[in-house]
């Protein structure tokens, strides 16, 4: 219920494909670099995850993400392929085995 009327409010937003602006992304950077404040309170006040203040404040962290994203979609797209192809070799097998 909270949730509900915070986000009636405006002081919360519920949508998920929130993005920052960069202007957002700028402002979180010099604040964290202040050590003032926490991400995770960052991650409150901007209404986003801390990973994405963590993101947005190690350029590491994100160069290390991007690459592993990258990886990971190699290796399902070369399972998708291997799929493709077992599927399509199974339907041969299957087609010339009814015209027997």
């Amino acid at each position: 219920m909270l949730f509900m009327l915070l986000a009636a409010c405006g002081k919360l937003n519920l949508d998920r494909s929130v993005k920052l602006s960069p202007e957002d992304k700028e402002n979180i950077r010099k604040e964290y670099s202040n050590r003032d404040v926490t991400m995770k309170n960052l991650a409150k006040k901007y209404g986003v995850c801390a990973k994405t203040i963590k993101s947005t404040v190690d350029s590491e962290y994100n160069e290390k993400a991007k690459e592993m994203y990258k990886e990971y979609n190699e290796k399902m797209k070369e399972l998708h392929r291997e799929y493709i192809r077992k599927r399509k070799n199974l339907y041969k097998e299957r087609h010339e085995e009814a015209r027997r």
